[in-house]
């Protein structure tokens, strides 16, 4: 994870937070109380907070945590699969940015499901966010005056990241789960909608990525 600890300090220069998403999380909800599962160095969960929301934040990295935790952020290091133990209800749980798929398998990822469908409060909404992987996906070369980064999938789904810094180029291999829309459970939830993207344009197999909105 040496290269996740490097890219901590660079992370909001190669992944600008998208102000749609935080139009997106508006529209979806009049609730104010928003758990971010995998938050990484805070950026969507402090424009919330700015908002008037109030925030919780955790991830599994010790150096995005620590940078989350310099703005004030109510944030703390934790898998995923233990939200059970966080203290309240919320109006909204996010999973965005591929998180999910850092799971083993589709009994991990149901039990997260099922998790944070416990932790929403009546008519909350989880967001899950995660790549089509039935589509081949070619990523593009992230530049900033400091680093490149690069992303690709290989295999049975193996993610190779590089990020160059100071002359320097680390590399990493994450193993995911290509989970499909298709093979989510998600009966607990009273609606359940599909989109490619945070403008709420309609999902299609053609389509990078898929965002499931599920209200309890």
């Amino acid at each position: 994870m040496e290269l996740y600890d490097k890219l901590a300090q660079y992370y909001e220069d190669v992944f600008p937070l998208n102000p749609q998403k935080i139009k997106f999380i508006q529209s979806i909800t009049k609730g104010k109380d928003i758990l971010e599962v995998g938050c990484a160095t805070g950026a969507l969960s402090v424009a919330l907070s700015n908002l008037g929301y109030n925030t919780t934040g955790i991830d599994l990295n010790e150096q995005m945590i620590a940078i989350a935790k310099e703005k004030k952020l109510n944030c703390k290091e934790l898998d995923m699969l233990k939200i059970n133990e966080l203290e309240g209800e919320y109006d909204v749980i996010t999973c965005l940015g591929n998180t999910l798929p850092h799971l083993k398998n589709i009994d991990q990822i149901q039990e997260f499901i099922s998790k944070a469908c416990d932790k929403l409060k009546d008519s909350g909404v989880l967001i899950l966010q995660f790549i089509n992987f039935t589509k081949d996906i070619e990523f593009p070369v992230i530049e900033t005056k400091d680093v490149i980064f690069k992303r690709k999938y290989t295999g049975n789904i193996i993610f190779h990241t590089s990020l160059m810094v100071d002359g320097q180029e680390l590399l990493d291999e994450t193993p995911l789960y290509p989970v499909t829309k298709d093979e989510l459970n998600l009966n607990r939830f009273t609606k359940t909608q599909f989109f490619s993207d945070f403008l709420e344009n309609e999902y299609t197999e053609d389509k990078d990525s898929i965002l499931i909105v599920c209200k309890k």
